[in-house]
């Protein structure tokens, strides 16, 4: 139960939606990889138009094996942008691919070469990360958590430091 002083808390007088827009529609790749990054691509807005849009990962039918299937965005104490990936699917060898890349997203949207993230056990899609938007403070740290490859119903936990 709540302390007495949360449950009397006022709530705010008015709640002012400041925006909420379509940012651009996308076809389905039906590919496998997941809708946020069958493209994987960013954006950037302003006043409800796209002013960029550059594509950080892509594969599936036509461009390769490799799946971008989940991405994650991390932003560091000096405010550099990094997007965390999931790549699945097969490597140019056909083997079943199962990797996590960083790519660094520039002022301009576009991004840098992915590195990969030599874990021993990758993330798979759906892991959480500790984000200003969730209360975090922007970190030269990411820290990870959830299922990895190979090791269903298991939770695990990384922290891996930016240098």
């Amino acid at each position: 139960m709540a302390p007495e002083s949360e449950t009397n808390r006022p709530l705010p007088h008015r709640i002012r939606i400041e925006t909420e827009e379509e940012v651009y529609r996308y076809e389905p790749a039906n590919n496998g990889a997941a809708p946020l990054w069958c493209m994987g691509s960013s954006s950037i807005v302003r006043d409800g138009k796209i002013v960029t849009h550059r594509t950080i990962s892509e594969g599936g039918e036509g461009v390769s094996g490799e799946l971008p299937e989940w991405g994650r965005f991390h932003v560091t104490a000096e405010g550099r942008l990094f997007a965390m990936i999931v790549v699945g699917g097969k490597d140019a060898g056909g083997n079943k691919l199962a990797e996590n890349r960083l790519v660094e997203i520039g002022p301009d949207g576009g991004g840098s070469r992915a590195i990969r993230i030599e874990l021993k056990h990758p993330f798979v899609p759906g892991y959480f990360t500790a984000t200003p938007r969730a209360g975090s403070l922007p970190s030269d740290t990411l820290e990870l958590f959830g299922e990895c490859e190979a090791q269903p119903c298991i939770m695990r936990y990384a922290r891996i430091h930016l240098d």
